[in-house]
């Protein structure tokens, strides 16, 4: 089973909640997943939170929190009101929060690889929406079921 790993080891991904939520924020989380943690994160069944109970997530999260580098940006409903008044639409949004903090993140731990994110829009698409950006992180890849 660790054989179907070997692809994202050592590397980061985000990906974002809360776009369908009416009342809540959005939130984009980034984490950096080391290869010693692997064996440890398939023997404990980490997956996506959508196909864990509560119980599970409780159990796991301190761990997780205290050994793999994380970081998450907030965009709360107000400030996503007044984007939507500019004219920005939802992906422009997220491309801009994605952006926002794979900058920061990958800065902090001087990492220079590809980052993987949710595909919630083309390649050519994201980086339009970036194009205002004066600093644009450009080893991104865009995964279906990130």
């Amino acid at each position: 089973m660790r054989e179907n790993f070997q692809h994202y080891i050592d590397c980061v991904g985000a990906d974002e909640s809360g776009k369908g939520d009416v009342f809540g924020p959005i939130v984009v989380g980034i984490v950096y997943i080391r290869n010693e943690l692997v064996d440890f994160l398939l023997r404990n069944n980490v997956k996506d939170s959508k196909l864990l109970s509560k119980n599970a997530i409780f159990k796991i999260a301190p761990f997780l929190m205290k050994h793999i580098d994380y970081d998450f940006e907030i965009l709360q409903p107000f400030d996503y009101n007044n984007l939507i008044k500019k004219k920005f639409n939802l992906n422009h949004i997220l491309a801009c929060l994605y952006n926002k903090l794979i900058l920061r993140f990958c800065n902090n731990l001087k990492f220079s690889s590809s980052v993987i994110i949710d595909q919630f829009a083309t390649e050519s698409c994201y980086f339009n929406y970036l194009k205002m950006e004066s600093n644009v992180y450009h080893s991104i890849m865009g995964a279906k079921e990130a």
